[in-house]
């Protein structure tokens, strides 16, 4: 079976590395569609690379699945000017093709607003005449034929490795059995329904994981993120000043995940080691510091393990819920392969609902203050949960006060629990907030709040047409097929300069670029997009307080803009209830696409598309059913996430990245549903006898 499995996968694995040299003028990003055989381009199926400063820049992508890619189109840029490209390199698993000068140009087709200016033996150049410039390289089906000799003998040795220890296990277990009893079903139960058995399979599937963590650039807000690791390494102090000597103390992002990579930086990079901050963005220490994710992925799984096992007392419910966890959350790329916060806040919201589950249960002390400490830990990794652990804890009080379930809860003891997990989340606060009180005059755990308020109190104000998009912008495959032709779905240019949806495009496009620009030098009449004319705004006003000469000036605006959402939301309060509805479906389509063996890419991303929407709806179902029949254990396990899904969805622009962290419980919920759901089939006995009866029994049933 193993031999099999091994030949299978191999044959099955059609991994590929696409290597290239682009020479741009300035900063612009890049883009690579890909396609399978007998597909089109997908905008879902792409990869977004961004040049630093102009100049060369080496680009090098890895696509993993089942299917051959056969087709890649590249956006090289988003506006007019030259371009060059250096070799082009495919890597296979069993060969490797390099195209360069002359070979490249025949190699390339479907040129869009491109022609070639010159070619030597290296280089081939190119000049970009319109706004979308583009190619097509197809990929040879000789980069995917697998050896077959050398596959089989490695699969024939691999089983007969395995047998031999499958052999030497029986035996031994055989012994133990016929000698030692007592010892062999210690044993068994240690292996089967202890520790040990989870915790190996989670660290081999944290391994496993490694594979999608790459040497690619970290990008976006995760820029931040990676600015504090690196002066918490050097400087010992949180800033995010880009400095080699001297790092400002600044509070722009939560501290807890930051310091997790200082800290991993401090405890394995060789002594006396600096690299630079462009070393460590996209240099040769770049998948080095990423590799830091696998703490909070082994975390995360174990406590998936850890709390299904608790809900449902089934070894096989907890095992498969967790593998859904990582192939669904702990294994996509867009979370392990990058520093965004979403990954540690998912594996820290594990265990806090884990701690305030075994607290309702157990209702003994020590399991409501660790809920505390880990609710203090989630606002230091995500400061929107200062708000919702708070919100969550009295929820949680009042259901225990009311539902009168256990007549060891009385009153007193509640409160007396509660107020011990609000004291252990202030305590483990206490520290981050003193610091910020004492450096600049205010206790807040970070300092975007106001930024991202008034953008949401400013999208309130988007027309109606433009709520269409912002339901057709994320909309899964289903949605868009079922508004096809009608005008909740988009035609071509809407999101594009001058199209009904233009504001809406925070993403690639023809103004991309001069957005980004104006954003960056304060200039909010130059921009298109709701996003970055947000960013523009606020940086104009925080220059203008520098040369005003205002201490703090970025505590300031924060605390102003703040006051400035605040009068907008009551101005029109009922127009912001009714705008988190499209913002909470926004958000909700989130779920990583997995790629199936042998099954129709369109039926693929239709069943993730059904998961989603199965997983999240019993998530917040089983909330709702807890919070109406009072039932304290079900709103322990689903107060946190379902508070997460609407904190975002209540006062921010709540992109998909933001809901993701609540995916792995999501998921638990749903497992802890089919599980109960199967036993209440076998209590009644629905399976039992000929197909034909079972079929009778589940027609009655239906009726």
């Amino acid at each position: 079976m193993v031999a099999l499995s091994f030949f299978a996968l191999e044959n099955l694995n059609k991994e590929l590395r696409l290597s290239l040299s682009v020479w741009t003028a300035g900063r612009t990003p890049l883009q690579v569609y890909h396609a399978a055989r007998d597909q089109t381009f997908d905008e879902r199926q792409v990869i977004t690379r961004s040049a630093l400063e102009g100049g060369w820049q080496q680009h090098v992508l890895d696509f993993r699945g089942y299917r051959d890619v056969t087709l890649f189109r590249i956006d090289p840029m988003t506006t007019r000017g030259p371009l060059q490209l250096g070799p082009v390199v495919l890597t296979g698993r069993w060969t490797e093709l390099k195209l360069q000068g002359p070979d490249l140009e025949r190699a390339l087709s479907a040129w869009n607003d491109l022609r070639v200016t010159s070619a030597d033996r290296e280089t081939l150049r190119l000049e970009a005449t319109g706004p979308d410039p583009h190619f097509n390289l197809a990929v040879p089906d000789a980069l995917f034929d697998p050896p077959l000799g050398r596959l089989s003998a490695a699969a024939a040795l691999l089983g007969a490795m395995v047998a031999l220890a499958w052999l030497t296990l029986e035996t031994a277990t055989a012994f133990l059995r016929r000698y030692f009893p007592f010892a062999y079903v210690r044993l068994r139960n240690t292996l089967m329904f202890g520790w040990v058995l989870p915790v190996l399979i989670c660290a081999g599937l944290t391994y496993h994981a490694s594979d999608n963590i790459t040497d690619s650039p970290v990008l976006g807000d995760a820029i931040q993120n990676l600015l504090i690791a690196r002066n918490v390494y050097q400087h010992n102090t949180f800033s995010i000043d880009n400095s080699a000597s001297h790092a400002r103390p600044s509070n722009f992002r939560e501290p807890l995940p930051p310091l997790v990579v200082g800290l991993y930086l401090k405890a394995l990079l060789p002594a006396g080691q600096h690299p630079s901050f462009a070393q460590l963005r996209a240099g040769d220490k770049t998948r080095f510091v990423k590799l830091s994710n696998l703490i909070w992925v082994f975390a995360g799984l174990v406590g998936v393990w850890l709390l299904m096992i608790r809900l449902t007392r089934h070894g096989a419910a907890g095992l498969a819920t967790t593998l859904l966890a990582y192939l669904y959350f702990f294994h996509a790329p867009a979370y392990i392969d990058t520093l965004y916060t979403e990954l540690p806040t998912a594996t820290l919201l594990i265990w806090c609902t884990y701690a305030l589950f075994r607290a309702v249960r157990k209702l003994q002390a020590r399991y409501f203050a660790t809920a505390g400490v880990l609710m203090g830990l989630l606002a230091l990794c995500k400061a929107s949960f200062f708000y919702i652990g708070w919100a969550a804890l009295l929820l949680l009080v009042l259901a225990m006060l009311f539902s009168r379930r256990d007549p060891k809860a009385t009153r007193w003891q509640v409160l007396r629990w509660g107020a011990v997990a609000g004291l252990c989340m202030s305590l483990t606060l206490a520290p981050w907030m003193l610091r910020n009180q004492l450096q600049f005059g205010y206790s807040q755990v970070s300092d975007r709040g106001g930024l991202i308020l008034l953008g949401r109190a400013t999208l309130n104000q988007m027309s109606d047409e433009e709520v269409l998009g912002l339901l057709y912008e994320k909309s899964p495959r289903l949605y868009r097929r079922l508004v096809e032709g009608t005008r909740f779905a988009a035609r071509p240019g809407d999101f594009e300069r001058g199209g009904r949806w233009q504001r809406l495009n925070r993403g690639v496009s023809s103004f991309f670029e001069n957005d980004r620009r104006a954003a960056y030098q304060g200039k909010p009449d130059g921009v298109v997009s709701f996003h970055f004319k947000s960013g523009a705004e606020a940086k104009q006003r925080l220059n203008e307080l520098r040369a005003q000469g205002v201490p703090h000036a970025e505590q300031v605006l924060d605390q102003a803009m703040k006051r400035e959402a605040m009068a907008m939301l009551r101005a029109d309060p009922w127009r912001h209830v009714w705008m988190s509805g499209p913002f909470l479906w926004h958000g909700f389509w989130s779920f990583q696409k997995f790629e199936i063996p042998l099954l129709d890419p369109d039926l693929q991303e239709v069943l993730v598309e059904l998961l989603n929407l199965v997983a999240g709806s019993a998530l917040l179902a089983a909330f709702v059913f807890g919070l109406f029949a009072l039932r304290p254990r079900l709103i322990a396990l689903t107060v946190m996430p379902v508070g997460l899904l609407l904190f975002y969805a209540f006062l921010t622009h709540n992109i998909p990245r933001y809901s993701t962290p609540a995916h792995p419980l999501m998921l638990v919920v749903l497992g802890v549903v089919v599980h109960r759901g199967l036993a209440w089939v076998r209590r009644r006995g629905l399976l039992q006898g000929s197909p034909r009866q079972v079929f009778q029994r589940l027609r009655l049933v239906g009726r």
